[in-house]
């Protein structure tokens, strides 16, 4: 077994032995959470339109050791039982990184249990000690935060009506020394394992004349210690100001591609999934004046293919967000604007690879990798509002795409019913401004086939307690 193996077998059975010493110790403030929350999702232009009925709950279980310790252990179960009518040809799974056992019968018809969180923090004084399994957040913007990637994420996976639903826990050690007269923090984070985004399979072989073109499934980063991830980040605190900067280095959530081509009669070219190492260098800050806030978030991300010479690779990237807010009406409406960019470094386009392979390379990742422009911008405007007394709250968000002229429109409506129950209704909507056949749809976030057919309506009971 590997020296990074045998560190996270001793870290996850060190975190389960302290959790099982203060479920047997006697209680001191120990607090008991959850919540249930049923939900239906609707895709009218799909086939089977109903694409989701089911459960996700959540229960967590936290409590003090002393003055000095606490613990936090929480599961999470996603249930979905809208093929229920269909056809089933069952099949189990266990993830070892995630702790998560899952049983499947057809597409729409599974159930996934996890350890979503599990870890003791000790506080020394200015310093906190968090070990385990456990969420962080990197970034200052709202919403949108490149430098935020410190924990993968269910992407197109599952349903979900949040973004803090998507994130997926991490094996971590999680250091933060508190500067004096509250003026900031140091933060440290290592992870000795990488968890990449959990995305639909790309999994296909597509037979096009005499060339066969093979894309294999993607697959956890090997546990070795050159895997291991880790930055730091100083956040500090002035007055109406604060900013942070931060350097990351971990295995790219998204995957890169190797390529290999056995010829004969026939060719076959096999692109298989890897994640390459990505250093990245993050700035941001928050400032509030006159009624306004104002947010930027930057993240200069350096990748293995820095000059851009590899069509399966991601060149460097710029991603950055740019936020105003106001709120109106007594602190009951909230308006938002912002502009988010991402520039690709010495960016190549497919047409200016050498070779036809490269050329025909290019063409497909770019409709995977995000980097199908050089410059693309983001612009979006939000409407936010807590009414009657902070129990209806509605949202609407709209965002388009200047390079691929696409499109994202989200609108959602948030009733507390009572203490501890909420209903929520919504739509997301997806749509393109180029005409319904043009080939450059496929490169757009929003417009490509995978997503533009996806619109839906969502009906979400939340109850907590």
């Amino acid at each position: 077994m590997s020296g990074i193996s045998a560190l996270v077998r001793r870290s996850a059975l060190l975190t389960v032995l302290v959790l099982v010493l203060a479920a047997a110790a006697p209680a001191q403030g120990v607090r008991f959470t959850a919540a249930l929350t049923p939900s239906a999702f609707v895709q009218p232009g799909q086939n089977e339109a109903l694409a989701f009925a089911g459960l996700r709950g959540t229960g967590a279980l936290r409590g003090d050791l002393g003055d000095a310790f606490a613990y936090t252990v929480s599961a999470e179960t996603y249930i979905n039982a809208a093929g229920l009518a269909d056809a089933a040809d069952w099949e189990s799974s266990w993830d070892g990184r995630l702790l998560s056992a899952s049983l499947r019968g057809n597409s729409r018809l599974s159930g996934t249990a996890e350890l979503k969180e599990a870890w003791v923090e000790a506080s020394l004084g200015d310093l906190d000690l968090r070990l385990g399994k456990q969420v962080a957040a990197w970034g200052l913007a709202d919403g949108n935060n490149p430098t935020d990637t410190l924990n993968a994420r269910h992407q197109g996976t599952r349903y979900s009506t949040t973004l803090d639903e998507q994130k997926i826990a991490s094996w971590m050690l999680n250091a933060t020394w508190y500067l004096p007269n509250n003026r900031g923090t140091i933060q440290g984070i290592m992870l000795p394992v990488s968890i990449p985004n959990d995305l639909p399979s790309l999994a296909m072989t597509i037979s096009a004349g005499p060339t066969t073109i093979v894309i294999e499934e993607d697959s956890y980063p090997e546990l070795s210690l050159e895997n291991a991830e880790g930055g730091l980040r100083s956040l500090f605190y002035l007055g109406n100001l604060s900013f942070s900067a931060s350097y990351f280095t971990y295995l790219d959530r998204y995957p890169d591609f190797t390529v290999s081509v056995v010829g004969g009669p026939s060719t076959t070219i096999t692109y298989t999934p890897t994640h390459n190492r990505i250093h990245q260098l993050g700035l941001d800050g928050v400032y509030t004046v006159g009624g306004f806030d104002l947010r930027t978030e930057w993240a200069l991300n350096l990748t293995k293919d820095m000059d851009g010479v590899s069509p399966v690779e991601k060149n460097p990237f710029i991603q950055g967000v740019v936020q105003a807010s106001r709120t109106f009406r007594n602190g009951t409406t909230t308006l938002s604007l912002a502009w988010a960019p991402r520039v690709v470094l010495n960016y190549t386009a497919p047409t200016d690879y050498p070779s036809p392979e490269d050329q025909q390379s290019a063409e497909m990742i770019r409709r995977y990798d995000g980097q199908a422009y050089p410059l693309e911008n983001a612009l979006s405007f939000r409407a936010a509002g807590k009414y009657l007394n902070e129990s209806l709250q509605p949202e609407l968000l709209f965002l388009a795409e200047t390079g691929a002229r696409d499109w994202l429109g989200t609108l959602s409506i948030a009733y507390q019913l009572s203490d501890g129950l909420t209903i929520k209704i919504g739509t997301v909507q997806y749509g393109s401004f180029l005409a319904q056949g043009d080939p450059d749809r496929e490169l757009g976030t929003f417009s490509k086939s995978a997503a533009i057919d996806n619109d839906y309506f969502f009906l979400e009971l939340k109850f907590s307690f």
